[in-house]
């Protein structure tokens, strides 16, 4: 019946999700390099406009998201491009782990096309699913691309999500 517990050998089924944050970007960021990952900094945990959040696990410092819970979370980042002169012709989206606090690896990317004129726009959402287990060595960072240097930008915002990473906790490790 409707608003029955769950048992499952013992354990209590009671809850759904405890974990969701969305991080907003909330500086404009010009990517610097051709071909290259530019790590993009600083966000900021929404709170405006009636956005919410569910719980306080994820943190941010310069770039990098830590965790003060294990388990496994459903990472998405929302990428979003403004191209500033004519040369661009693609840009792209990553999102990298490490679980050693020191390497980070590339763990899914996207790429899209630009038209070819100025301000143009174009976005991208990348997505994984991670196993946070160990809080002290598993962070994640979130990284943009472009075919030339100092073409794009990747648009920050304090009142609105424009550049943003969803961290869903899905469960234990």
């Amino acid at each position: 019946e409707s608003g029955d517990t769950i048992n499952v050998s013992g354990s209590a089924l009671t809850q759904g999700i405890t974990n969701a944050e969305q991080w907003w970007l909330t500086s404009s960021v010009t990517i610097s390099s051709a071909d290259t990952d530019t790590l993009l900094t600083p966000f900021s945990r929404s709170s405006t406009n009636g956005n919410t959040n569910i719980g306080t696990i994820v943190s941010s410092d310069s770039g990098t998201f830590s965790f003060s819970q294990t388990g496994k979370y459903l990472v998405t980042y929302y990428a979003y491009y403004k191209r500033t002169n004519h040369l661009v012709q693609y840009v792209g989206a990553k999102i990298k782990f490490t679980t050693n606090n020191s390497t980070y690896n590339d763990i899914v990317q996207q790429f899209t096309n630009l038209q070819d004129s100025a301000n143009t726009h174009g976005g991208v959402v990348v997505q994984a699913i991670l196993d946070v287990s160990d809080t002290s060595n598993c962070k994640v960072r979130v990284y943009g691309q472009a075919s030339d240097a100092s073409g794009v930008s990747v648009n920050g915002n304090t009142n609105k999500g424009v550049n943003y990473v969803n961290f869903i906790r899905l469960g234990d490790s």
